[in-house]
Order: structure tokens, then C-alpha cells, then sequence
């Protein structure tokens, strides 16, 4: 009986590891299909395939090492490097692919207008390119100075009666009437021919006046009245007149003042005024071209057109009496005028714009005065003086060549 108890025991035993054994079967079954769904969706991180199609199982054999190659083969398997600017490979590159820049504009130098080298003003010191005048600032003609800085920009103004700058004007622009005067009171004589000397209607002539001659001029001017005390005083700072009075002709004067005297009036008028050559006071004393034979300037009747010593005891104003052929007054009368040629005997030969000798002891007055005789104011009379001497009763006009 106990026999049978412990083998039924035994069988109950084994039954029941049988049992648990066949479950753990089962689970490790379950989990080994679980498993193998899981490993079946993983794909391999080196080449990407389900872990099932990797041939490997994501389990890759690591890549032999390629085996060392010679210098050589390395200078001729390298890759050309090329310059990022031209182009060129580095070794062909004049920079060695480190091309330069301008520091002005920012360009590389090869394309940069000036080559890195951009001009500069002298006188701004800025870029030619940024300069106002592209570098050629433009000077004043008159002062020398830059336009920019001159105080006239460059248009300096001209006094109108001497023609020279305002700045270099003795009276800054602002001449006295006396001066502003000239060119107005000066008389255009055209040129001609003309005999010269004592020709028929000059009655009584002297022997200086001898022979006649012909005589050929060039256009000029003289001047329309006597040079008054005025106009004198304006240019001298003095009047050495005896009889006083602005617009009386101004006397007790001789040649080497006169000399003095168109100095400083062509210093002051920027003119070349001078005194009429002989030739010159004759042809306008006589009409010029318009003349009409008169023995005296502008008339056969002295009292018309001159102060002499049948109507006067002094000088008198200028232009009072009345004008010749071409408009000029008191040629004849009131006082009488130097000339600038030295006093020579005539010729027979013909001249064309004589000057008289080149020498001499004294110089030519013309015309007479306010205490002469009629024959002293004809218009071929001559008169000769030292050149230093001052005489009461001589003065002067002007003349002045085109």
C-alpha cells in the first residue's frame, strides 16, 4: 500500500515538471518569434537595408587600408587648385591667388582705373575725381591767384576812363572830369596829302616857311581845345599858369615840361598821348582833308576864330571862339603850342609822316598867342625855342597815334 502511494506520488511528481517544462518552451518560443518580427523591421546603419536582407546582420566587415603611395604618384594624383579671381591654377597666378586691392576704391588694382594709383590735386589735396575742377583749378589772369580765393573771382573790374584795373587806378576808378574828359575832346583826323609851308594865301610868310613840300599822314587824333590849367593841375599837383582859371589854357610851360607832364598822364590814363609833330598841327590847323584854304585855322577873318592882340589883353577860356574845317578850336590865337620835332630847315622832297631832325638846339611852337600879331597866328608860321624855356604865353595840345 505505501508502495503504491509513493509511485503514484512519483507519477504526479513528473507530471508536473513535464508540465512546467513544456511551458517554458512555449514562452521561449513566443519570445523567440517576437524576436525575429523585431530584428526583422531594424535596418542596417551601413547600408541601410532591413536587418533581415543585410548579408552581414548590420554587422559590416571594416574596409582594408589603401596601401601607401610614393611621393611621386602624390604630386601627380593632387587636385589643381585654382585662383578664386582669374582663374588661373595658383602656380600660373601673378598674385600666387592673393590679388591686391586699391585702398581708394575697393577694386582689385588690375581692374581699378589708375592701377591702385588714384591722382591726387595739388591744389585741394583731394582725388582728382572728387575734385571740383578735376584737379585744373583756375587761376585769376589778372592776380595770379587761385579764382576761389581771389576777391574779384577772377573778373577784375576796369576803370573805364584809363582802361586798368580799378585796384591799380591812381583814383581807384573815380577820375576827375578833367581827365574823364580827354578822350571826348580829342579830334579823329584822317589822313591825307597836303602841301606844307607858305603856300599862296599865306601872306608875308618868313623864309623858314620855305620851301614848300608835299607831306603824306596817317590817321590820328588831337586834340580838340588847348590843355587847360585844369587838366594840368589834375596830373601835375601844380598850376604854373600866370593868368588863373581852370578852363583858361594853361601857359609859362616849356617843351621839358610837357615831356614831363604826357609821362605822368600816360601813367595815370594807361594812353600813349604825346605832342603833334609839326607835320600833324599844320595838316589840323589846316582843315585836314576838309580844308578850304583859309590862312588862318578855320577862317580868313582872324577875329572869328583866334585870341591875338587886336581883341585880347589875357588868355581866355578855351573853344570860344569858333572851330575849324574839322572842328578844333583856337589853333590860331590864345596861346601858342609846342611841337615835339627839333626845329629844322624844309626841302623840296615829299615826306610821309616826317618827325623832323634827330637833333638840335630847340624845338617848334605853332599858332600864336593872345598878345601876337595877326601873321604870327597864320597856319604855316613857325617859331623856334629853346626846349627848357617857360614862356608866358605857351602851352600845349595833345595828339595821340591810333
Amino acid at each position: 500500500m505505501q508502495i503504491m502511494n509513493s509511485k503514484s506520488y512519483t507519477s504526479k511528481q513528473y507530471n508536473m515538471k513535464t508540465r512546467i517544462l513544456f511551458l517554458l518552451i512555449c514562452c521561449l518560443l513566443s519570445l523567440s518569434a517576437s524576436g525575429q518580427g523585431i530584428i526583422s523591421r531594424q535596418k542596417c546603419t551601413t547600408c541601410g537595408k532591413v536587418m533581415v536582407q543585410c548579408p552581414y546582420k548590420g554587422k559590416h566587415p571594416k574596409p582594408k587600408p589603401a596601401p601607401k603611395k610614393s611621393n611621386t604618384s602624390k604630386q601627380t594624383t593632387h587636385a589643381v587648385k585654382y585662383c578664386d579671381i582669374c582663374g588661373n591654377p595658383l602656380n600660373q597666378c601673378d598674385y600666387g591667388g592673393k590679388h591686391p586691392y586699391c585702398q581708394t576704391c575697393g577694386k582689385l588694382k588690375e581692374r581699378c582705373e589708375y592701377k591702385g594709383e588714384h591722382p591726387v590735386c595739388e591744389t585741394c589735396e583731394k582725388l582728382t575725381e572728387q575734385c571740383e575742377y578735376n584737379g585744373e583749378h583756375p587761376v585769376c589772369q589778372t592776380g595770379g591767384k587761385l579764382k576761389e580765393e581771389c576777391e574779384y573771382k577772377g573778373e577784375h573790374p576796369v576803370c573805364e576812363t584809363c582802361g586798368k584795373l580799378i585796384e591799380e587806378c591812381t583814383y581807384k576808378g573815380e577820375h576827375p572830369k578833367a581827365l574823364t574828359d580827354i578822350m571826348s575832346n580829342m579830334i579823329y583826323v584822317e589822313g591825307g596829302t597836303f602841301i606844307m609851308g607858305a603856300t599862296g594865301e599865306q601872306q608875308n610868310p618868313d623864309s623858314d616857311e620855305n620851301p614848300t613840300h608835299s607831306v603824306t599822314l596817317s590817321n590820328y587824333y588831337i586834340g580838340k581845345h588847348e590843355v587847360t590849367q585844369a587838366l594840368w593841375e589834375t596830373v601835375m599837383g601844380s598850376n604854373p599858369s600866370y593868368w588863373k582859371g581852370d578852363d583858361l589854357p594853361v601857359e609859362c610851360i616849356s617843351w621839358d615840361d610837357c615831356q614831363t607832364f604826357l609821362s605822368r598822364l600816360n601813367s595815370i590814363t594807361g594812353k600813349n598821348f604825346r605832342l603833334p609833330t609839326e607835320a600833324e598841327w599844320e595838316y589840323a590847323a589846316r582843315g585836314g582833308n576838309h580844308s578850304r584854304g583859309y590862312q588862318y585855322s578855320g577862317s580868313d577873318n582872324l577875329n572869328e576864330v583866334a585870341w591875338y592882340n587886336d581883341n585880347s589883353s589875357q588868355t581866355h577860356k578855351v573853344g570860344t571862339k569858333s572851330p575849324n574845317e574839322l572842328g578844333i578850336y583856337d589853333m590860331s590865337g590864345n596861346v601858342w603850342e609846342w611841337c615835339q620835332d627839333w626845329f629844322g630847315e624844309y626841302s623840296c622832297k615829299a615826306h610821309t609822316n616826317p618827325t623832323g631832325p634827330d637833333g638840335g638846339s630847340d624845338r617848334v611852337f605853332r599858332g600864336g598867342s593872345w598878345i601876337s600879331s595877326a601873321r604870327f597866328c597864320r597856319v604855316s608860321n613857325r617859331i623856334k625855342y629853346a626846349p627848357s624855356a617857360q614862356i608866358s604865353n605857351v602851352g600845349l595840345r595833345l595828339a595821340l597815334s591810333l
